[in-house]
């Protein structure tokens, strides 16, 4: 029996009790409509409101829903039963939506929709145990943006929490199997992919890949505990594997599971240890599994600085003790950001970094458009078969003048290229460069295009300086092959 002391963390995680129960839910939801604009503006209003609606309004049942689960806040009983009657708040309480005290309904848990799929996770502030499952974060939201959405037959998603990636990816595959130690977690992922009447959702708890230990994927996504701490409180951030060993494990299995062909996304953190760089620790875990791997780089912390990110809002945790575990490990600085690894065997694989651009909406195009511009860099081969290909800009890069002082690693610099879709990705490119992609239409050779720029300027091109330029920007899908 719930008090008035108690929170939602002392509930069980929501499952349903029937089918018909889920049906009847499912059909609140369906009926409310979550993702109108009313939504948002109600969303605003109540948040304003002391999240809960006036006394003079009627609720209906969307406002019934953000104000328990969305924002979360609390509703008299009374006006609970106006909008869901006896038999649905009987409902919402036993499967796990909502909880009583005295006279008073609550959300048990909170409820976010994106991308037009609910899922359900713990609140915040529920005085969070170590199988807390929690919302969006920023990894989770960047690699939703990030995954590659083609249409696969089978995907993974290894430690799903909540289960977005895995919800998200049921929309473009045959199949999805979600893992998670956190038997908490696949009852809660469980429980959304019901809510959003998914058939092709399979949760599976167990350790990473350990229940995937036969079968193989198009496609497998993670965002798993990836902190690099001294603790091992909560599942979603403590993997309880020294240092990055988890990346390490991640990276190696992962790639044993992949088809050919097929593209693993991994959000991660990597620890720099004095005499090795970073991305030189990624290039030996990869090297040997063949698969072609890009990191997209995001920042570079300090100790200090990363015990101050993650040490926060962690009960009993110490800055000093977390910074003090760093220098006896020998951490000198820990760097984060997303692995992008395609299965491609019998073949000399390659491993590239780049720092993260700005992100225009979904980017997985973005991610994929690499992988390919590098192969059909490598398809061309020399730079004299080169002069033989028709290439051309990409239909959503663009070129700028450089109205500033060109920095001192380009002296040569008179113009930007830039994505304006996808990953803002920018090159800086000199002016020969840039008047050679002018000529490149139509339909003309790179021999061709060269001799154009060479009468229009009277001046020999520096081929050399220009195919260098060239293989960047091509490598980037800058230029593509003219069709």
């Amino acid at each position: 029996m719930l008090t008035s002391e108690s929170s939602p963390s002392d509930l069980a995680p929501p499952g349903f009790t029937s089918r018909e129960q889920e049906e009847r839910i499912s059909k609140n939801f369906l009926r409310a409509g979550l993702d109108t604009s009313r939504s948002v503006e109600l969303i605003k209003k109540l948040s304003g409101n002391n999240q809960s609606p006036s006394t003079d309004d009627s609720p209906d049942l969307l406002t019934l829903i953000i104000t328990l689960l969305v924002l979360p806040g609390q509703m008299n009983r009374s006006s609970v039963l106006d909008v869901l009657g006896a038999e649905g708040l009987d409902d919402w309480k036993s499967c796990g939506l909502v909880y009583e005290q005295e006279d008073t309904v609550r959300g048990a848990v909170k409820l976010y929709m994106y991308q037009g799929v609910l899922f359900f996770f713990d609140h915040a502030d529920s005085g969070r145990k170590k199988d807390h499952v929690i919302g969006m974060t920023q990894a989770s939201l960047t690699l939703a943006q990030l995954t590659i959405r083609d249409h696969v037959s089978c995907m993974l998603d290894i430690g799903t929490g909540s289960g977005i990636q895995g919800l998200l990816g049921a929309k473009h595959s045959d199949r999805v199997v979600a893992t998670d130690i956190n038997a908490r977690a696949i009852s809660f992922a469980d429980f959304s992919a019901r809510m959003n009447g998914l058939q092709n959702f399979d949760s599976r708890t167990g350790d990473l890949l350990e229940p995937v230990k036969d079968e193989s994927f198009d496609l497998i996504v993670s965002c798993p505990p990836f902190v690099i701490s001294p603790e091992n409180k909560y599942f979603y951030l403590d993997s309880g594997i020294y240092g990055d060993g988890l990346l390490e494990k991640l990276v190696t299995e992962s790639a044993l599971h992949l088809n050919e062909g097929g593209y693993c996304q991994i959000m991660c953190e990597v620890a720099q240890y004095e005499g090795t760089k970073w991305y030189q620790r990624v290039a030996e875990w990869v090297k040997d599994i063949d698969c072609d791997a890009w990191m997209l780089h995001r920042q570079t912390m300090s100790p200090a600085e990363h015990a101050r990110m993650w040490v926060k809002g962690r009960s009993n945790s110490s800055i000093d003790d977390w910074v003090n575990h760093y220098v006896e490990e020998g951490i000198e600085s820990i760097s984060s950001g997303m692995l992008t690894l395609r299965k491609r065997t019998a073949q000399n694989n390659w491993f590239t970094i780049h720092q993260i651009a700005h992100g225009d909406g979904q980017c997985g195009h973005s991610i994929k458009r690499r992988f390919e511009s590098i192969d059909y860099l490598n398809s061309i081969g020399s730079a004299q078969a080169l002069l033989s290909k028709r290439i051309c800009i990409a239909p959503d890069a663009g070129i700028s003048d450089l109205n500033q002082p060109a920095p001192d690693n380009a002296p040569e610099a008179k113009a930007t290229i830039r994505f304006t879709s996808g990953l803002l990705f920018s090159e800086l490119i000199s002016e020969s460069t840039e008047l050679f992609i002018r000529q490149c239409i139509e339909n003309r050779t790179v021999d061709e295009a060269i001799r154009h720029v060479e009468a229009a300027s009277a001046t020999p091109v520096d081929k050399n300086r220009l195919f260098n330029e060239l293989h960047k920007l091509i490598g980037m899908g800058f230029l593509i092959e003219s069709k």
